[in-house]
């Protein structure tokens, strides 16, 4: 088993196989380091195309179905299962990585971390002896953290992080496999009834968030490796775009659309990873914003 690598997921439309392939080409071209995709059978890559993933792992039914049909959030929440790595970096398919802070700066300083796993986040918010205050509603899980302090008998002196799952990194240690686990279980029972947001998906988020809560696991604070749209809205101006390439190691757009400024960013970076390995500029993928190919996502 290879120490250290990437883990990328790539299943349903077409285009995130292309964005699992762009982003395996950013990473081939920054770092060297392995990349293995897990993926169904709904798109055939060529020969040199399969050269930039070092395992190729299909979907299997124990980790990824639910009720008789792939379920993507059971899919993701058993990304440690499905790592082929000791030491993984898990990261959504629509993301790059980015030349100017070597990946490997990034396992020095998430593997200093004692628990074993950490997962991109910006915030946390601490439970006092009475919930009077610091009422929070987080976006991922369309509830307060109140709710959920109650729900799950949270105790005071307990913290919750604002969890987005675009990154994760986690070691094939005993309390990072407790967390996942405690994560797929809570999914299951969806005590809480988060109701799908899209096709009938759950995000997987509020599931992170609650296992690391029950748990008692303290993460970094915040944790971004990876720059999207969202962490500061739109700007940009020629200094943001510096940062967003200077000070990240990753460039993601997640959700179902961005400004066009930040899909012209992602367009730039992959021809220059195409220009970097010689690849036929003809097969190359340019972003579009999900709700163009996915009309089930356009009310998101």
């Amino acid at each position: 088993m290879a120490t250290r690598g990437i883990l990328l997921i790539a299943h349903g439309h077409p285009n995130y196989y292309r964005m699992a392939f762009n982003c395996a080409v950013s990473l081939k071209a920054t770092s060297g380091l392995a990349v293995a995709l897990v993926c169904g059978d709904g798109y055939e890559y060529s020969s040199r195309e399969l050269m930039y993933f070092d395992h190729v792992i299909p979907i299997e039914e124990e980790y990824s179905t639910l009720h008789g049909e792939i379920n993507y959030t059971l899919l993701k929440l058993n990304m440690f299962h499905l790592s082929p790595f000791e030491e993984t970096i898990y990261m959504d398919c629509d993301s790059l990585a980015l030349y100017a802070r070597p990946l490997e700066q990034l396992y020095l300083s998430a593997s200093a971390y004692p628990i074993q796993f950490d997962i991109q986040n910006e915030k946390c918010v601490l439970r006092k002896e009475t919930d009077a205050d610091d009422v929070i509603h987080f976006s991922h899980l369309k509830r307060d953290n109140v709710s959920i302090w109650q729900k799950y008998e949270i105790p005071s002196g307990q913290v919750m992080y604002d969890i987005q799952s675009t990154f994760a990194y986690f070691r094939k240690e005993p309390k990072a496999q407790d967390f996942f686990d405690m994560a797929i279980r809570l999914f299951k029972e969806n005590k809480l009834g988060i109701a799908p947001s899209w096709k009938g998906r759950i995000m997987d988020e509020p599931f992170f968030m609650i296992a690391q809560a029950v748990k008692a696991l303290k993460m970094q604070v915040p944790f971004t490796p990876v720059y999207y749209p969202s962490l500061d809205g739109y700007i940009g101006s020629e200094e943001q775009l510096e940062r967003i390439l200077n000070e990240y190691y990753f460039y993601s757009i997640p959700g179902t659309h961005s400004h066009e400024v930040f899909l012209n960013l992602y367009n730039e970076l992959i021809k220059e990873y195409y220009r970097h390995e010689k690849l036929d500029p003809a097969r190359m993928f340019f972003y579009q914003n999900k709700h163009e190919y996915m009309p089930e996502r356009i009310s998101l």
